[in-house]
């Protein structure tokens, strides 16, 4: 689809229905054009505008559905149809039919508000930040078969490939994984929404089918935020090892878009240590809407505890399933030291110079399943 796109001379968007069936509006149905108002004010004239671009598409039925994200950044010329009126957007300019400048060939420079594209600045950013930004807004959308979501962001890992030159691995880049991997679900609840669907190998083809690991913001139905997009005050704790690669996923590689991401289990060299989570006290409110939640097949309800060092200490706060407690409020787990926040670090050790870490102990190349 990427190179469908980035081919592609013009694009056209039927921004203006709710399926593929709706057609353009003004080709063969009326539209809905708004009556603009004209007024002069000490000899200078004014007249309303409808609104740009961006703004005009952000209650669309095409701006919510998940293979039209591609569409949207990769095209090169987008000749958008909506009710009201028809714009033409590429990368440096865009035009409208409700305005019109002094000159015959004036144009509306491009910016944030009638423009998709940022390549020109791109150069410029960090690789992590534009890859994080992409996957923000690309888990916005909404798919009728969730089995496509990774296919549809095939293309944009595509447009990132050239800056993450060690690949992907479940769409997400090896050489950051420190960064991409401290993900949330951004949508206020509390719940964690999981797909229940599986990513097939080969689109084309039921060759076979693999669960999204958890790990992958693709595992999430959710909007998703990343804790620093860039990357910048994250301390990696651990080594990264190539990861442990699918059998199955090195037999297609005749797929279209097969050789972007690969397939398989994170390997790495980390620290462990033994913590005790002691889950909050809910209110008699809160109890019973998880225990409804509970019943829901879609979500899966977590709640919030605090941490706790063997000898008692509280050291944080953290959100684990509500099934990990066993009906219980205790439980004990061993974690793995991933990455550290270097402003906490800092601003802590400014606090409290004698407070030390609880001592770790190494394990080596855990493997992290589904």
């Amino acid at each position: 689809m990427d190179s469908i796109f980035q081919s592609a001379y013009l694009v056209i968007v039927a921004a203006a229905g709710s399926d593929a069936n709706a057609g353009l509006p003004g080709v063969r149905s009326m539209r809905h054009t708004r009556r603009q108002q004209r007024e002069t004010i000490n000899g200078v004239q004014f007249i309303t505008a409808q609104p740009a671009v961006r703004h005009a598409l952000e209650e669309t039925e095409w701006n919510t559905r998940g293979w039209t994200f591609q569409e949207l950044l990769l095209a090169r010329l987008l000749l958008v149809f909506t009710e009201n009126q028809v714009y033409w957007t590429c990368r440096t300019s865009s035009w409208r039919e409700d305005a019109t400048g002094e000159l015959s060939m004036a144009v509306i420079q491009a910016d944030e508000t009638n423009s998709f594209w940022r390549r020109s600045s791109r150069r410029f950013e960090c690789p992590t930040y534009s890859y994080c930004t992409d996957v923000v807004n690309f888990s916005k959308r909404v798919f009728k078969d969730e089995r496509d979501v990774l296919w549809a962001f095939m293309g944009i890992l595509k447009l990132h490939a050239s800056r993450f030159p060690q690949g992907f691995i479940w769409g997400m880049p090896f050489e950051q994984l420190d960064a991409t991997l401290l993900w949330n679900e951004d949508l206020g609840c509390g719940n964690v929404h999981k797909r229940r669907t599986y990513h097939p190998l080969a689109k084309e083809r039921s060759t076979g089918y693999m669960p999204y690991p958890s790990w992958s913001w693709l595992s999430t139905r959710g909007d998703i935020a990343f804790m620093d997009c860039c990357g910048c005050s994250i301390v990696s704790e651990v080594s990264w090892h190539r990861p442990l690669l699918f059998s199955d996923s090195n037999t297609h590689r005749d797929t279209p878009s097969s050789d972007i991401t690969d397939y398989g289990l994170l390997r790495f060299t980390a620290q462990t240590v033994e913590l005790w989570l002691v889950r909050e006290e809910k209110n008699p409110f809160e109890q019973a809407f998880i225990s409804e939640a509970e019943d829901l097949p879609r979500i899966d309800i977590w709640v919030k505890a605090a941490l706790y060092t063997p000898s008692g200490k509280a050291i944080g706060t953290v959100e684990v399933p509500n099934s990990f407690f066993n009906a219980g409020l205790k439980r004990s787990g061993e974690w793995l030291l991933l990455s550290s926040n270097a402003e906490q670090i800092a601003e802590k050790i400014r606090q409290d110079p004698s407070d030390n870490i609880p001592s770790l102990q190494r394990c080596v190349r855990h493997t992290p399943g589904m």
